[in-house]
């Protein structure tokens, strides 16, 4: 499968703006078997003194979400404060989601806690490949 997106400037102006320019954003919506694709970007013909370069995307499907107490929402007085936590370290056994846990919450404080180690790089707000108290500070 394919789509085209074409732009054309009569007055041959285009982009009119610094390169490189941003040409899009693209949403996807994916059936429940999904696990990951590669998006192609071509250019099919371009301008005189232009060209495409474009790597290869990798879209996967993430499988850990903001949802850490698994009750199906993400929300900041539950999950988010109990990320806060676990950023910040201080809390042990079930200090973690003490008066934080979603009262329709799936998931029991030790869960939360293996969960939350499997989150690997995402939440790394800084990108500096640790996670800690300075994601919160971000």
């Amino acid at each position: 499968r394919y789509i085209q997106i074409q732009y054309f400037a009569p007055n041959g102006n285009w982009p009119n703006k610094s390169l490189p320019v941003k040409l899009g954003d693209f949403a996807f919506t994916t059936s429940t078997n999904f696990q990951e694709t590669q998006l192609n970007i071509t250019s099919v013909s371009a301008s005189p003194g232009y060209t495409l370069e474009a790597a290869p995307i990798e879209i996967y499907k993430q499988n850990w979400t903001l949802d850490v107490d698994g009750n199906y929402t993400s929300d900041a007085l539950s999950d988010g404060i109990i990320i806060m936590r676990y950023l910040f370290g201080n809390f042990p056994g079930d200090a973690l989601t003490r008066n934080a846990i979603a009262p329709n919450a799936t998931r029991t404080s030790s869960e939360i806690r293996t969960y939350l180690g499997e989150a690997g790089s995402i939440l790394d707000i800084d990108g500096d490949g640790m996670t800690g108290y300075q994601e919160v500070l971000t």
